[in-house]
């Protein structure tokens, strides 16, 4: 049960990890502004992708903001049973809000702005929160279910979240329902940049601790087979290992000797 969750755990990462940035990067390819111009991460809010009444493609982006806020949902639950701890599980459930949250972006895109900024900013506190906590999961960890160097990505997710949110105290506010009609949109716009570190970090952090995972499954499948794997030299004689060392799972050198009950011709000359 445990290594199915864990299964689960890497693939709705990478699954929701890969919708949602190729939902983002179809929508910004097709993407023509109410200026006429193209899509630019250093001035365009990754939410405009989405807005109907502009973007070409907004149901692709809408639709991968959708299926990968829910994959976000599964992959929080199931990293939730991996660690198994009190905190952890505070962690995830801010985690499972965020993933909501995300959903709700693009079932209530760009054109709806009231609506579509509360989930927005739903999101962004409820990840920032959740990164920050699975960062003290990991770094409290006595257990070694997780390595140390997962705080390197996870600070750089924080880091980024609380760029974002903090941007708007130290720079103009500005309404982008404006832009291209009565102000020019600023070649390069800090908030908008800032929310692509949040889109980008939130993905490459989801992807390298699902690839974690991943390779603590497989090492742990390499060992179970080791333990568990019989060796038959000689058809007459079957060695069925006896202990083994634990942290490679390699079979220890004695073993115990399981006698066939056919006789050959050796054990009838030796019985003689």
């Amino acid at each position: 049960m445990k290594a199915d969750v864990t299964k689960l755990a890497y693939l709705s990462g990478f699954a929701g990890s890969a919708i949602m940035l190729s939902g983002a990067l179809v929508a910004a390819v097709a993407y023509r502004g109410r200026g006429g111009e193209t899509y630019s991460l250093f001035n365009h809010y990754i939410s405009e992708l989405g807005e109907v009444d502009v973007s070409a493609l907004a149901i692709v982006f809408n639709s991968g903001m959708v299926a990968g806020g829910c994959l976000i949902v599964v992959f929080m639950t199931a990293l939730g049973c991996y660690l198994n701890s009190r905190l952890g599980w505070h962690a995830s459930s801010a985690g499972i809000f965020s993933g909501l949250a995300c959903s709700l972006t693009g079932i209530f895109p760009m054109d709806g702005f009231f609506i579509h900024a509360a989930a927005a900013y739903s999101f962004f506190y409820s990840g920032l929160i959740s990164v920050v906590l699975f960062i003290l999961v990991i770094a409290l960890d006595k257990e070694h279910k997780a390595n140390k160097w997962l705080l390197v990505p996870g600070t750089a997710c924080a880091a980024s979240f609380a760029s974002f949110l903090l941007v708007p105290y130290f720079t103009q506010s500005l309404d982008v329902r404006t832009f291209g009609i009565a102000v020019a949109r600023p070649r390069i716009w800090p908030i908008a940049l800032f929310e692509w570190s949040v889109f980008l970090s939130v993905v490459t952090w989801i992807s390298i601790v699902s690839a974690y995972i991943a390779i603590q499954k497989r090492r742990h499948d390499a060992q179970h087979v080791w333990a568990n794997q019989a060796i038959d030299p000689d058809p007459g004689i079957g060695i069925r290992p006896s202990t083994f060392v634990g942290s490679t799972g390699r079979p220890a050198e004695k073993s115990s000797l399981i006698e066939d009950d056919r006789v050959t011709p050796r054990t009838r000359s030796r019985a003689s």
